[in-house]
């Protein structure tokens, strides 16, 4: 385990540091806002010693330009502007992070879990044209996190500093012998050096579009109340993998949720949007037009009242029907998931990667959905791929840097996202109960009395 920092860098210090880094983000949008006016004052002064096709081929390109120019450069700015004003409210809100521990013997239903993350289900915060568009406002986001420090699991939960005592009343609610505590920020202990560390990152993304579920808690049969040696909880094998890490060794996993709106824009349409229900409907209503029978005319002899054919499906078609219509009958999320493999020179294993790349894969659903690694170290395979490596310590930073913001839907790092119902979340991430014997997961001692009363309600 690195050496903890004589003095835990504070929230002014972290600010001070953010806001740095928020200036050169700034200066880096405007010199490269800058680019075209330097290209047009280079052709005006090149046109000046060229004639003949030449100077009349850079007039065109120069007319071209200027025509363009004024509306790329108001896209660039208004661009630049909006991650600039999201950054800074993001800075100004300040973060927690909260860990949770839950006693051995604890044996709640994964609904507990589903209904803990219903509460973050959060929508507001930029509900007007001034919020969004002028002060930079983005409704809340919150980061589920496992990680292993040297083996050693713990579960956290990063939030906006207004919402600790939300998430705590919600934790309490359902899990009245948790602990919850604010805890520093781990990423604080292990800085960004790749002389002394090695670093693996990936992010996941799903195998078919969002509407179709993975295997969730239900498939597994964990929606009821079932004694502990009968439990098969998927989360283990991730517990397990976790704390098969040695010395030298830190393997983060985050799972980011903000809540789903309708926000995509429709195929063909310039200004409806849609959000996952109705790409589902789409799905559902396309699997049944192409196993209808084809239509036909009723000859004289036949009798109207027996009425159409009946839909032809096959069980595993009806049964993912019904899956995906109880998938988008549950609350949305939007997600990312992003995970880090770090690790000392001298302690880092190859092998490691692997078992991250597949660490979901026991969510993996036959016909439906699953998890596939996606971006971060995943887009090259061969050395001739990345000269000199340059490419992946860009990304090796990037990833790093992105975890440390908490990242995902927003800038300064902001990547493609997927949608997942509460009940997928739930499966993917909850506190393990008595099913789990990994003895590197800290569990709280003894079982507490009733919540703290001055929580609010």
């Amino acid at each position: 385990m690195p050496d903890e920092p004589t003095s835990p860098p504070e929230d002014t210090k972290d600010n001070e540091k953010k806001n740095s880094d928020d200036i050169i983000r700034l200066a880096v949008y405007i010199f490269v806002g800058l680019i075209p006016f330097v290209v047009i004052a280079a052709l005006i002064f090149i046109i000046k010693y060229t004639s003949g096709q030449v100077e009349l081929f850079l007039k065109v390109l120069l007319g071209a330009l200027l025509v363009f120019l004024p509306f790329l450069f108001t896209f660039a700015t208004i661009k630049a502007y909006l991650a600039h004003k999201r950054i800074s409210f993001f800075i100004e809100q300040g973060s927690v992070l909260m860990e949770i521990k839950v006693p051995k013997d604890t044996n709640k239903p994964l609904i507990a879990m589903e209904l803990l993350l219903e509460s973050l289900h959060q929508t507001g915060g930029e509900g007007t044209f001034i919020d969004r568009w002028i002060k930079g406002k983005t409704r809340a986001w919150f980061s589920l996190e496992m990680i292993s420090l040297e083996g050693q699991i713990h579960f956290f939960i990063w939030m906006r500093k207004a919402w600790k005592r939300h998430v705590e009343a919600a934790v309490y609610s359902h899990y009245p012998d948790a602990e919850v505590h604010e805890v520093e920020d781990y990423t604080n202990y292990i800085p960004f050096d790749l002389k002394k560390y090695n670093l693996w990152a990936c992010e996941y993304k799903l195998n078919k579009p969002d509407p179709y579920p993975i295997r969730t808690y239900i498939d597994y049969g964990l929606d009821r109340e079932v004694k502990g040696e009968y439990i098969v909880d998927p989360i283990n094998s991730i517990l397990e993998f976790l704390a098969s890490i040695n010395k030298g060794e830190f393997i983060w996993v985050q799972i980011l949720v903000r809540a789903h709106k309708k926000e995509k824009k429709k195929k063909g349409k310039l200004f409806k949007k849609v959000d996952w229900k109705d790409e589902g409907r789409e799905i559902i209503d396309k699997m049944i037009k192409d196993n209808a029978p084809p239509k036909l005319s009723l000859r004289i002899d036949e009798d109207p009242k027996e009425g159409p054919p009946s839909i032809n499906l096959t069980t595993w078609q009806s049964e993912m029907i019904k899956a995906i219509e109880r998938n988008l009958s549950k609350r949305a999320f939007d997600f990312g998931i992003r995970s880090l493999y770090i690790a000392e020179k001298d302690s880092f294993n190859p092998i490691t990667i692997s078992g991250l790349v597949s660490v979901f894969k026991q969510y993996n659903y036959e016909h439906m959905n699953g998890f596939a690694p996606t971006r971060g170290h995943t887009v090259f395979d061969y050395p001739w791929q990345d000269f000199k490596e340059i490419r992946k310590k860009k990304i090796s930073w990037q990833m790093y840097d992105a975890y440390k913001w908490r990242s995902y839907f927003y800038p300064p790092y902001k990547s493609p996202h997927g949608v997942m119902s509460t009940e997928e979340l739930a499966t993917i991430f909850h506190i393990p109960g008595e099913s789990s014997t990994t003895p590197t997961l800290p569990r709280v001692t003894s079982r507490k009395g009733d919540a703290p009363t001055n929580l609010p309600v």
